[in-house]
């Protein structure tokens, strides 16, 4: 929300029920909140929010930020105008940023609340129809008490959920590391082909045979891999 300058304005906690608001079908808008806090993942929310404004349809942007109003206790106490300072820092280059890459319409946000609930409560009352988050940065011990807010926006919002993570294609055990030579025939050909010469042809992992039971009820069907 904004004051009459166009400047963030900060809201007080709220301990409501979120609200389910039904956006009409004839609305051709999208809207699209975009959460972000101090973490590095911020820039990821923004270009991805940024991607998604330039494709959606008459795209409406609603940037927030929280200060998170139930910390942990044990955590130094930050007064809240610094936290408020911070806050409108974070909003404004969010906007410029934003201004470079999307014409449309951008708002700004700031509250001092549970962050997942405001996230949660912003969403419903601008009949939000995506929102985008960062992926998690606590630790494993952290996360299993607390939760992440990511995790609890992504368990219950109404509307589809973006975790927007870097694009790192790390090795991982079970699957295989892309060919150099499809990732050069893709970059030559503009992914006109996808394949290299070797790779081109049907490749086989394994046989799947299908075998179907005397029907039971309404009928079923199993499938066993071929030992």
């Amino acid at each position: 929300m904004e004051n009459a300058r166009g400047r963030p304005r900060i809201a007080p906690a709220r301990g409501v029920q979120l609200r389910r608001v039904m956006k009409p079908q004839s609305s051709p808008r999208t809207v699209i909140v975009a959460a972000l806090d101090h973490s590095a993942a911020q820039d990821n929310v923004l270009e991805a929010t940024a991607a998604l404004a330039r494709t959606a349809p008459d795209a409406e942007v609603h940037v927030v930020h929280v200060v998170d109003a139930g910390a942990p206790p044990g955590n130094i106490a930050i007064p809240l105008t610094e936290t408020e300072r911070a806050g409108r820092e974070l909003l404004h280059r969010a906007k410029a940023l934003l201004a470079e890459r999307f014409t449309g319409r951008v708002a700004a946000h700031l509250a001092a609340d549970v962050p997942a609930r405001y996230v949660l409560q912003l969403a419903n009352d601008v009949q939000a129809d995506i929102i985008v988050v960062a992926p998690h940065g606590k630790g494993p011990l952290e996360r299993l008490f607390l939760g992440s807010v990511s995790q609890q926006i992504v368990k219950q919002a109404s509307c589809a959920v973006l975790v927007a993570r870097p694009k790192e294609y790390a090795p991982v055990p079970e699957i295989e590391p892309p060919c150099p030579k499809c990732v050069e025939v893709q970059q030559t050909t503009q992914r006109e082909q996808l394949w290299c010469a070797q790779h081109s042809g049907k490749r086989v992992r394994g046989r799947v045979h299908y075998q179907t039971p005397e029907p039971f009820g309404i009928g079923s069907s199993l499938l066993h891999p071929t030992p």
